[in-house]
């Protein structure tokens, strides 16, 4: 029990401290089972070409601008560099037999331009060159 303002402000204080630690280790705790959810989540649609960073904050019921931060932190990389990656190297596989607008529907890209794009930030190359030096060997 406190006798004067002081001791109940202090008393307070101490309480809200408690309270933020048990928050920030519940987030942590959750947090991170929460974002490996979303990460199997884009595993499992990213060939979906409406797939995007809102659409699936939307789907955790969180916003944007928190999961593209919490999953970057995750992951090292954002959300949508992660997908462009996955689509890439699934598109490398496809290239072995399936033509470079096939494939590009196939990853979940709008068009063959989404995917050449794509494929030169990340490989350094197009797609047909990617084909082309893959037959030769």
């Amino acid at each position: 029990r406190t006798h004067n303002i002081t001791d109940f402000k202090k008393e307070l204080a101490d309480i809200l401290a408690e309270l933020a630690e048990y928050k920030k280790d519940q987030n942590a705790t959750t947090g991170t089972g929460r974002l490996e959810e979303v990460r199997q989540y884009i595993l499992a649609h990213y060939t979906e070409n409406d797939l995007t960073a809102a659409s699936i904050a939307a789907s955790f019921s969180m916003s944007s601008s928190y999961l593209s931060r919490a999953f970057k932190e995750y992951t090292g990389s954002n959300i949508l560099e992660y997908i462009q990656r996955l689509r890439v190297n699934t598109a490398k596989e496809l290239l072995r037999t399936e033509s470079v607008k096939t494939t590009a529907q196939q990853v979940g890209f709008w068009d063959t331009q989404g995917l050449v794009r794509a494929f030169k930030k990340h490989e350094g190359m197009t797609p047909s060159e990617f084909k082309h030096i893959r037959e030769k060997k």
